[in-house]
């Protein structure tokens, strides 16, 4: 079947920030062949690899802007069942570079941006001949898959068949990916219900909207009770007064 497979090469970043940049923690283990869905590589250049045998989720974030914040990146992709090789190049949130082969298209399908880097050149013409020699686009073999390879190579040091030139048997760090934790949520506040005495008190005792509304009607019943006593205390009088003028008083 072949390989099929994704990478992104760092330089400019530790591999623990790369980690943290695309939500991997390592395991612990090491493997002399990338084997695990994703595994990292320190090269002895000062790249760091992370490749993904999934591929699956790289695509998604490669194109992330922020991914290539402050550093340099590589990206590449290939799948051999298919014969569909991508590369390409970021910094600082820029797309640099990107060339594509994609055999679907034609076995010399070759798809690149205008500004391309300076090896493009030599890379192209040399694998172009080759496949002439081969027999062209009726040839058995497709030189043209490994022009976005070998331009990758040229620039970072990486090449997904080759060994990586790197320290140790076990160069290969295996790494999980920890999607970031979610935020606890924020607890639902409702509104209490304001409680008031059972006691239809003169004074309202809360200071709430509803308080000072039962205040005012409270005043107001309060302002209509003494105006009654004091319109029935001078009825009173009235009438001692009629009384008395007519007793003789």
């Amino acid at each position: 079947m072949g390989f099929r497979l994704n990478w992104i090469a760092f330089e400019g970043l530790s591999p623990e920030q790369v980690h943290v940049r695309l939500g991997l923690v390592p395991t612990g283990e090491t493997m002399e062949i990338p084997e695990a869905e994703y595994c990292g590589v320190a090269l002895n250049n000062g790249w760091y690899v992370v490749i993904e045998e999934s591929h699956e989720r790289l695509p998604e974030v490669y194109n992330d802007p922020a991914l290539s914040d402050g550093c340099e990146c590589v990206y590449g992709s290939v799948n051999e069942t298919t014969m569909f090789s991508l590369a390409s190049g970021h910094r600082n949130g820029s797309l640099l570079w990107d060339i594509v082969h994609d055999s679907s298209l034609g076995t010399v399908h070759l798809d690149a941006t205008s500004y391309m880097p300076a090896c493009y050149d030599l890379v192209r013409t040399r694998l172009a001949a080759e496949q002439e020699q081969a027999g062209g686009e009726d040839a058995d073999v497709d030189y043209f898959f490994d022009i976005p390879v070998e331009v990758a190579r040229e620039v970072c040091g990486f090449r997904h068949d080759y060994d990586p030139d790197a320290e140790g048997d076990e160069p290969f760090v295996v790494l999980e990916y920890a999607p970031p934790k979610e935020p606890p949520k924020a607890p639902v506040r409702t509104r209490r219900r304001p409680q008031f005495d059972d006691t239809f008190e003169r004074r309202a005792v809360h200071t709430t909207f509803f308080g000072a509304l039962f205040t005012s009607i409270i005043e107001a019943m309060e302002a209509r009770r003494r105006k009654r006593q004091s319109r029935n205390r001078l009825e009173a009088s009235r009438r001692r007064r009629k009384r008395r003028k007519r007793d003789g008083y």
